[in-house]
């Protein structure tokens, strides 16, 4: 069942793969999620969309931590932030991506 699933990569893409991810994430959460949460580091500010409230947890879709200006020291404060980093939406990459 469901709550019971220990997989930590959900693959193909889909809408019911993505509805599962989300259900996962508030589950951890317990329900308690803020937005907009700031990671700060060398000066610069890491947008988190979604956090949980009591743990640390975030959730990124995958252009807000790879279409973005962000570097190794950025990656390293999202890192020591949270234990648990949930990214959504992670394209299909060809070689020369």
């Amino acid at each position: 069942d469901e709550e019971h699933d220990r997989r930590v990569y959900i693959s193909p893409l889909g809408e019911e793969q993505s509805k599962l991810l989300e259900r996962k994430f508030y589950r951890i959460c317990q329900g308690q999620v803020i937005t907009g949460v700031q990671v700060e580091t060398q000066g610069r500010r890491v947008m988190v969309p979604k956090a949980a409230v009591n743990s640390q947890v975030a959730w990124f879709g995958f252009k807000d931590l790879c279409d973005k200006p962000l570097g190794a020291g950025d990656y390293l404060a999202v890192a020591n932030c949270f234990h648990t980093v949930f990214v959504s939406d992670i394209p299909k990459l060809s070689l020369q991506e």
